[in-house]
């Protein structure tokens, strides 16, 4: 994934299954700054931050609201 492609807020899946929050665009466009949000093999990295590579990083993901349906506006 090109990381000049992600914003400030955007959620990405890591290889590792972890889902984190971008905290800061990326400066160089080899790594960017994420914070964890879950981690299904390591549930205390939760809130933790570092510098991921282009390679650690999946795929961007769509944020799920419980309270929102399809095609609703919130």
């Amino acid at each position: 994934m090109d990381l000049y492609d992600l914003q400030v807020g955007d959620r990405v899946r890591l290889a590792d299954g972890t889902i984190a929050e971008v905290i800061s665009e990326t400066e160089d466009g080899r790594s960017i700054r994420v914070r964890h949000i879950e981690s299904p093999n390591n549930p205390s990295r939760a809130g933790s931050e570092e510098l991921c590579s282009e390679d650690e990083i999946e795929e961007r993901v769509d944020v799920y609201s419980p309270t929102s349906e399809p095609g609703q506006e919130h």
